[in-house]
């Protein structure tokens, strides 16, 4: 037979307790979303449609609009100002993404044909126009698909590294 215990707690012990596990939560949801931010492989594969996304023609606003005077515009209106404000850092992260691709093809140029091949594989599997899938390139390469996958494995580590330095080598180690 069990015994239970009634525990009597002061109001200011459950403030201490809920505040603490809110806390908790609030850091593991905090953890999880920067990982999900910091998710490379993502990124590669949803590449082509950021690409695209990015090079749509804006709109010329002339002005901004005041803060005072967005609670009197209609709801369409905030709406194509925040898809310009996705928009822009959109652009701006590929930018940033697409100068850090650029010296990883420089690694990897002149590295051995390990990393030359490594760097062709997340080109041809994510960037080019040209989609490969892994058996192409895996002919393209003369090597067995399985190595396709370890190369696609190894490039997104480094490039996370590259895009977040040690936050990407903590996040490899969870």
């Amino acid at each position: 037979m069990i015994s239970l215990e009634v525990i009597d707690l002061s109001d200011e012990t459950i403030d201490k307790l809920a505040n603490t596990l809110i806390g908790k939560r609030k850091k593991i949801t905090l953890l999880k979303s920067q990982k999900e931010l910091r998710n490379i492989k993502l990124l590669l594969e949803q590449y082509r449609y950021l690409e695209n996304h990015t090079e749509l023609p804006l709109p010329d606003f002339k002005s901004e609009i005041p803060n005072s005077y967005k609670e009197h515009l209609p709801a369409d209106e905030l709406s194509i100002q925040s898809m310009l404000g996705y928009r822009a850092r959109s652009k701006e992260m590929m930018i940033l993404f697409k100068e850090i691709l650029k010296r990883y093809k420089g690694i990897c140029d002149h590295g051995d044909e390990e990393q030359k091949r490594r760097y062709g594989v997340v080109d041809g599997y994510y960037l080019s126009r040209d989609f490969l899938n892994k058996n192409k390139l895996a002919k393209k390469y003369h090597c067995d698909p399985k190595t396709i996958d370890r190369d696609m494995k190894k490039a997104i580590s480094e490039l996370s590294v590259m895009t977040f330095g040690l936050d990407g080598i903590n996040d490899m180690s969870k």
